[in-house]
């Protein structure tokens, strides 16, 4: 290029090279005007407008960390979860596991593992939801409701008895009172028969009592579940029986990063201290909390050390590329402002950053750096022979519509995402784009006045610089121009030679192979779904009624997706007119207990003794009628006289058994009885009360998947069995597999409207159909030569790196842009202008480092994204230093003029 004026550009003869329309031309005089004229006063404008975006942002902009606040709340299928949140609350659990590798099992080592464990976790403070089984205690209060009807009918029968246990006595007075009660109920005058069935019913269980005092009788082990040590702590164990689980709900606070992060980091700590007390066993922590968490730090450590690793060396290329360091760090201020500005915005348009709109600071550091450098290469190629306002004006003139081009269409990439259902990618897109467009404008504007305002300190007066150095490109970089149909078929067999090469690109959907390798949390989440698939993800069916829950389980276990099926119905019986008669007739007889007889002084094994008399007077008398009964009267009497026989032996010894028997009984019944007169949520173990019954009073079913539904297939047919068995159903799967096919369809829609916007920009910029078709005929090749050398190098597209295609469709095309305009710039080298090369190259290396540093990322999803974007670039760029010059050559050849003369001077775009 002439290093002469702008009288001396080789298109001079034809007039203005850098006509505009009428718009185009008064913004980028405005723009000279205030750079140039006045540069000052637009850094300090620029600078207080960054402060104050930056002071916005620090003080208006929260994180929500809610993944549920990414999907859009008026879609149907968010609405019913949304719902069933109010209704249940958080049913999101973290899991300890507890595993048993003991050979042969050693339950026993496993359970004291649980004990440790929650016994150290209930120190911490933000876990209000802690359980690790479910205690007698609790199982003894929901008794009455899950106790068969029969026995059911049977304690209510002896309610005076139980009620006077459950107000406590001891054993002689138990017996005493039961002889009074015997001997009324033998009797043929007096009381009514319903009377004397009451009377002996009450009388029994107070014997009964007593009897379970004589260890090793029928009596004691029948009574055995009603003492201290007769029920047991059950504990929460998986299916296969190898492996106990500790369930915590932490609190959660949406507005730091992951969530959990306090808690989490305790749990784990106290897990650490625990585990070398228990070798036989082994301990790991999962649940979609703990795996969300682990997910999110380990993205975040990733994205910022891609983002400060990506500006790093962006900046040190940049120093090379633009062979100091004062220009590259006027590029880099002009972006920190950029970057405020966006912060701002964000700050006033959305007022929050969510898991997605976060990744924007990776977009404007990927691609909005790459005006300031295609700016800088033209200020390089145009600073020869002229002053510093001349030059920067001048590049203002010629490169702020191609900047402008490449950042409309980059932009309209992310606001393509405000069309689609995705909130998250909707926050994104807003934010991205208008990042994108003050990108530009920070280094359209604000980078000019810097570089002016640099020249007025130092006194920086016209300079004539050393003559460039020339075309240091590889000669063999030329031939596209000087063998353009040659290089075009060649070209195109190896599109063809991609095309039929073994390997095809394909999507991954599982979300798990997209973590980080070696997580714990992900290893043990394998482990669960081995031992008892999916333990933590449920779909999730509200019934308002009891009644309503029975047809609702069978229809589930009807269905071979399903695996296991909770409910209220797996802890209590259901509620019938019967069972609410007898519970009430329960209560109503142990509010009334039977008087207790003072025994006198008679000794305990007299009053046995007697009591054994009665019993087997009364078999006698009942043996025709109901034997039955008559043979059980028998065994008990049989058991007391064995317990007389110990008070003869041992008084003390066989007096103390016995009182201790009937106080553990006592107190057992206390607790039935107290626990069935609570609301059936308030009875229910705190471990379970949650997951089957709302404070609103609704029943919840719970349905969990019987394959690994992290895959695709599995998750889909899950969802259609639960639609299937009620069309109401909610849940975790529903929100995930609906958000997933959301964010494919968001993808695949921003990537067609991309390509439209694509089109539709570069056409009203060039005006040119000529200009259009050469430069979708360079995106669309270097797309190709991206898709299939992904599939080739086995790199699959997922959720994590979908939205890098749209992106790319975006990006790719500004270097065809810039070097159209270069070329309709005219002149010997316009098809290859040294300067625009290496500027186009240059940028495209930017976006290559901005988002390839991912590569270096731990988790895997982002890794891919990396190489999606540097395959991407590279292929987008190879596109535009081999087809595009030979695409211009061709068309030069066959019209025997430049490329869009034609069109320009018939009233198209002008250059």
């Amino acid at each position: 290029m002439s290093c002469g004026g702008m009288r001396d550009h080789p298109m001079a003869e034809r007039g203005d090279p850098f006509k505009v329309i009428a718009l185009r031309r008064g913004v980028v005089a405005l723009i000279s005007f205030l750079a140039v004229r006045h540069p000052l006063a637009v850094l300090l404008v620029a600078a207080v407008l960054a402060a104050l975006g930056a002071w916005l942002g620090l003080t208006r902009v929260v994180l929500d960390a809610d993944t549920n606040n990414l999907i859009a709340s008026d879609r149907p299928f968010m609405r019913r979860y949304r719902s069933f949140l109010e209704e249940f609350g958080d049913l999101e659990y973290i899991y300890v596991a507890v595993q048993d590798r003991a050979d042969p099992p050693d339950p026993a080592a496993a359970k004291a593992c649980v004990d440790d464990l929650v016994n150290r976790l209930r120190d911490i403070r933000e876990l209000p939801g802690l359980s690790g089984w479910i205690s007698p205690e609790e199982q003894r209060r929901i008794a009455v409701r899950a106790m068969p009807e029969d026995e059911l009918r049977g304690l209510a029968m002896a309610g005076a008895g139980v009620g006077r246990l459950a107000e406590g006595t001891d054993g002689r007075t138990a017996v005493a009172t039961a002889n009074r009660l015997l001997t009324r109920a033998a009797a043929l005058a007096g009381p009514t028969r319903a009377e004397r069935e009451r009377d002996g019913a009450a009388g029994v269980l107070l014997l009964r009592s007593a009897a379970a005092g004589a260890a090793g009788t029928a009596t004691a082990s029948e009574m055995r579940s009603l003492r201290d040590d007769g029920l047991q702590r059950e504990y929460l164990v998986s299916s296969s029986g190898r492996m106990y689980f500790v369930q915590i709900l932490p609190v959660k606070d949406y507005g730091t990063l992951t969530a959990i992060e306090g808690p989490l980091e305790r749990i784990r700590a106290v897990i650490d201290e625990v585990r070398p007390r228990h070798p036989t066993v082994e301990i790991g922590l999962t649940g979609k909390p703990v795996l969300q968490a682990d997910e999110l730090r380990s993205t975040q450590q990733d994205m910022m050390r891609s983002t400060a690793g990506g500006f790093l060396l962006v900046s040190v290329l940049f120093m090379f590329f633009a062979h100091g360091v004062r220009r590259p760090l006027f590029a880099a201020i002009a972006f920190l402002m950029a970057f405020g500005w966006t912060y701002g915005f964000a700050a006033l348009a959305v007022g929050r950053l969510n898991l997605l709109s976060m990744v924007f600071m990776l977009v404007l550091v990927g691609v909005g750096l790459d005006y300031g450098v295609i700016l800088l290469g033209r200020y390089m190629e145009l600073r020869r022979g002229r002053s510093t306002p001349d030059a920067v004006r001048l590049t203002i003139d010629v490169t702020l519509p191609g900047n402008f081009t490449g950042a409309t269409t980059s932009a309209a990439v992310f606001f393509a995402a405000l069309l689609t259902d995705f909130q998250g990618l909707r926050e994104l897109g807003l934010i991205a784009g208008v990042g994108l467009l003050l990108c530009m404008i920070a280094m359209s504007v604000v980078l000019p006045a810097l570089l002016v305002q640099a020249a007025i300190l130092r006194k920086h007066a016209p300079v004539r610089l050393p003559p460039a150095t020339g075309d240091r490109f590889p000669r063999w970089l030329r031939l596209p121009a000087r063998h353009p149909w040659a290089t075009l078929l060649v070209l195109f067999a190896t599109s063809a030679a991609l095309v039929s090469a073994p390997g095809k690109v394909r999507f991954e959907n599982n979300l798990l192979k997209l973590q980080a390798e070696g997580l714990d949390s992900v290893d043990w989440e394998h482990r669960i779904l081995e031992d008892s698939v999916s333990a933590s993800w449920f779909g999730a069916i509200v019934e308002p009624d009891m009644a309503a829950i029975p047809p609702v389980v069978a229809a589930a276990r009807s269905k071979p997706e399903v695996g296991r099926v909770l409910s209220v119905l797996d802890l209590v019986r259901p509620d019938t007119p019967e069972r609410t008669a007898l519970r009430e007739a329960l209560q109503t007889a142990s509010n009334e207990p039977v008087e207790a007889q003072a025994p006198g002084a008679a000794t305990l094994e007299r009053l046995v003794s007697e009591a054994a008399q009665r019993l087997e007077s009364l078999a006698n008398a009942a043996k025709q009628e109901a034997p039955k009964e008559a043979a059980s009267l028998v065994e008990l009497a049989g058991d007391l006289r064995t317990l007389a026989h110990r008070l003869t032996e041992d008084p003390a010894a066989a007096t103390a058994q016995v009182d201790a028997a009937v106080t553990e009984i006592g107190r057992s019944f206390r607790e039935m009885l107290n626990g069935d007169r609570l609301e059936l949520r308030t009875a229910l173990p705190e471990a379970l009360r949650a997951q089957l019954v709302s404070p609103g009073g609704l029943y919840l079913v719970s349905i969990y998947p019987s394959q690994d539904i992290w895959e695709l297939e599995p998750m889909r047919a899950f969802i259609d069995a639960l639609v299937a068995i009620d069309p109401r159903a909610t849940g975790v799967p529903f929100t995930v597999y609906e958000s997933a096919s959301e964010m494919r369809a968001s993808f695949r829609f921003m990537a067609l409207a991309s390509l439209v916007a694509v089109a539709v920009l570069v056409f009203l910029d060039f005006r040119s159909v000529s200009d259009l078709f050469m430069a979708l005929v360079v995106l669309g090749i270097g797309m190709l030569w991206t898709f299939e050398v992904m599939g080739l190098f086995d790199v699959s597209l997922n959720l994590a790196n979908f939205f890098g295609v749209p992106i790319l469709l975006g990006i790719a095309v500004d270097s065809s842009v810039h070097l159209l305009h270069r070329y309709h710039q005219g002149g010997p080298d316009r098809i290859w202008p040294v300067e625009t090369r290496r500027a186009v190259m240059m940028t495209s290396v930017v976006t290559t480092i901005g988002f390839g540093s991912l590569v270096f990322a731990h988790h895997r999803g982002l890794q891919s994204l990396g190489w999606i974007m540097i395959i991407g670039n590279l292929a987008c760029l190879a596109g535009s230093l081999l087809v595009l010059p030979a695409l211009l050559k061709v068309f030069e050849r066959w019209r025997g003029e430049p490329v869009g003369h034609r069109e320009m001077t018939n009233g198209g775009g002008a250059r």
